[in-house]
């Protein structure tokens, strides 16, 4: 989507914050004349909450619905879990939703692409940041989804790859789960 005229009300907001996933950093990077004239109208951060749920919801539905874009499921779920982690605490009724809905897609994805959605689930970062979708449920006191998530990404990634560069990915993975699973106590 480009961005060619000026953003002068907040119809026109929402539609750059939406397409830049939400994200004042994209904005800034991608469009930045556009962003100052973002930044000159104020918005609140209460309609950027509320402009990210319309956002997770709809990803939802498109994740729940599958739409015939099994090569994108992978891509949708990460952009859900990138607007969830994004937000401290702010959207954790979403995480059941998409637990749930990780749960339905998994007939759905490759090796490969369980491997992505599972690294998504673990984080990708060092887990002294607490990253992942486990983390934020535990840290928002779902311990039963934080479980949930966990054993959503071991199933995942159950079976071993042929290709070198991928089985190694899910050695990490796994032992970065196994980590993730001791400190948060929630061994499955």
């Amino acid at each position: 989507m480009e961005f060619q005229t000026p953003i002068t009300n907040l119809s026109e907001a929402k539609k750059y914050f939406q397409a830049m996933g939400c994200s004042s950093f994209h904005m800034a990077r991608e469009y930045p004349d556009r962003y100052e004239e973002y930044q000159a109208l104020n918005v609140s951060k209460d309609f950027e909450s509320e402009w990210t749920i319309d956002v997770i919801s709809t990803k939802l539905h498109e994740l729940g619905g599958k739409d015939g874009k099994n090569d994108k499921l992978w891509w949708i779920h990460s952009q859900i879990a990138d607007l969830i982690l994004g937000w401290k605490n702010k959207f954790e009724k979403h995480l059941g939703p998409l637990l749930e809905a990780t749960k339905s897609i998994e007939s759905h994805l490759s090796q490969r692409d369980k491997l992505l959605v599972a690294e998504s689930i673990v984080g990708r970062q060092d887990l002294k940041y607490r990253p992942g979708l486990i983390f934020r449920s535990l840290d928002c006191g779902h311990k039963d989804l934080a479980r949930g998530f966990a054993v959503v990404a071991r199933q995942f990634v159950a079976t071993p790859f042929i290709a070198k560069e991928l089985e190694e990915r899910r050695q990490r993975l796994l032992a970065n789960l196994q980590q993730t699973e001791a400190s948060c106590a929630i061994h499955c």
